[in-house]
């Protein structure tokens, strides 16, 4: 189907967008509460949390995907209803083997990971917190293999459902926990994030349940999975492990805890929620392009990558310009503060190179040399540690955002070389594309600079004031978007 892609994209996207307002809702609520005994207590536990969380689910959503759409593509259906099975036991079996290490390693991982200069009573706080959270890998690693089969079917319903069924239990959850506001807030907060991960994964196995009675075929379904996962792992676990680091630097080399509070969470945290959409658009590419290489579908693949990449770009560019001009009305909604709404505004450069190396590692994913991606990860986040180490001290949180830029730079420079290889040749196009959208946003913001000052836009409130600004660019930046759409196809021969 023409549009299967955009479909499947368009209803994952909307349960991660979804999601993040929702984690938002959840996060303006509990910042707001438990400021006055200090955030920088959730964010010390949450960090190292997440990275075990990631670690996990080691690549487990893309590259059971791939796995199973590859043997769907070669109709080995009973094989992938054998990969159900088998990865059902693994993914338990490796839930309980991370809470196991997470709760023996706790203080060890908090002697890296903790700031300087805290005190005793807040470092027992800290350390009851992780080891509440730790609960919640018993469930996650099945979570996302649950995920990562359905997408593989190319089923985004069901995880659309499930990332709003587990934000949706955070959110109410919290608000029956939170009628007393006390220190104890943030340990009942860890319990809520277990039970919304737990009702997320029971809807996927009620979702999955007949697969497990249908017909199976033995195979060496383990090695199988484990040889797709494991690249997989080092790239989506490139964003934590880049948090990770900057933790560490941020917190050591003498950040205020404020900015360190403001940059890793709550920036981070606004920034993501377009950067889901290119990341849905590369969860349903991964499978697609798979598929299509699978099939031998060469001419098409190259068609959907230039297709899904430009478009993907002029979204990008057009949000990163919005969040730099009204990033101070956009802090202040959410958090309702304004001092630190700069560090939103240069975070805003991230949601390009985050959300478009999304894309390309999606369709990288697709590809047969995945390899070169796993070694460029690891030689990025080499160079991530160095830059930050230089960089940091002198530039404060801005260094840790130009290291991860250079970073991700690297990993995309990797991803457009196994593309060539693939005979996908796009850099070109998407570089001409990039500056092409910068050219078109300055000339929509003009337009829109004399539409608000000809109507008195001023005249309303400040948040509606950019979003009117906001919705008037984005249709003037659309609708030049299709003019020129129209005047390169008008001007492409017409085949005999």
């Amino acid at each position: 189907m023409k549009n299967k892609v955009w479909i499947q994209a368009f209803i994952l996207g909307i349960g991660q967008v979804g999601g993040k307002i929702l984690s938002l809702i959840f996060l303006f609520r509990f910042a707001g509460d438990i400021r006055p005994f200090g955030l920088y207590l959730y964010t010390y536990a949450y960090i190292p949390f997440s990275l075990f969380l990631d670690l996990s689910a080691f690549g487990l959503i893309p590259g059971v995907a791939k796995g199973v759409s590859k043997l769907l593509a070669d109709r080995n259906d009973k094989k992938v209803y054998y990969i159900l099975k088998i990865g059902t036991v693994f993914c338990f079996c490796l839930g309980i083997l991370f809470f196991l290490f997470l709760n023996i390693f706790n203080e060890k991982i908090l002697a890296v990971t903790l700031y300087k200069g805290y005190t005793e009573e807040e470092y027992g706080i800290i350390l009851e917190h992780l080891k509440l959270s730790s609960i919640t890998l018993f469930i996650f690693p099945l979570l996302s293999f649950y995920k990562g089969y359905l997408q593989g079917k190319f089923q985004m319903l069901p995880s659309c459902i499930a990332i709003l069924i587990e934000n949706s239990i955070r959110v109410i959850s919290y608000i029956f926990v939170s009628k007393t506001i006390d220190i104890t807030l943030i340990r009942k907060v860890f319990i809520c994030n277990f039970f919304s991960y737990l009702g997320a994964l029971l809807f996927l196995f009620i979702w999955v349940f007949k697969d497990y009675f249908k017909e199976k075929e033995k195979f060496h379904s383990l090695s199988y999975i484990l040889k797709i996962t494991l690249p997989f792992g080092s790239v989506t676990m490139f964003f934590t492990f880049f948090q990770l680091i900057d933790s560490i630097t941020l917190s050591t080399l003498g950040v205020d805890s404020h900015i360190y509070t403001t940059y890793m969470f709550e920036s981070i945290r606004l920034i993501f929620i377009p950067i889901v959409f290119a990341q849905s658009m590369g969860g349903v590419l991964n499978p697609k392009m798979n598929t299509l290489y699978t099939q031998d579908k060469k001419q098409a693949a190259q068609k959907i990558a230039e297709k899904y990449t430009s478009w993907i770009i002029y979204f990008l560019v057009f949000v990163v310009v919005l969040f730099r001009i009204y990033a101070k009305e956009m802090y202040s909604f959410f958090y309702k503060e304004e001092e630190y709404y700069f560090i939103l505004a240069d975070t805003a450069i991230l949601i390009f190179f985050i959300g478009f190396y999304k894309v390309i590692i999606g369709i990288a994913q697709g590809l047969n040399q995945f390899h070169y991606v796993a070694v460029s990860t690891i030689v990025s986040s080499i160079a991530k540690i160095v830059l930050n180490v230089l960089f940091v001290p002198y530039y404060s949180y801005k260094g840790a955002i130009l290291s991860t830029c250079i970073a991700i730079g690297i990993c995309m420079l990797v991803s457009y070389f196994i593309l060539n290889l693939a005979h996908i040749k796009i850099f070109l196009y998407n570089v001409a594309t990039i500056l092409l959208s910068f050219i078109v946003v300055e000339f929509s913001l003009f337009l829109a600079t004399i539409y608000r000052v000809t109507i008195l836009l001023n005249r309303f409130s400040e948040i509606k004031e950019a979003v009117l600004f906001s919705f008037v660019s984005a249709g003037i930046y659309l609708m030049l978007l299709c003019f020129i759409r129209l005047f390169q196809v008008a001007k492409r021969p017409v085949s005999s």
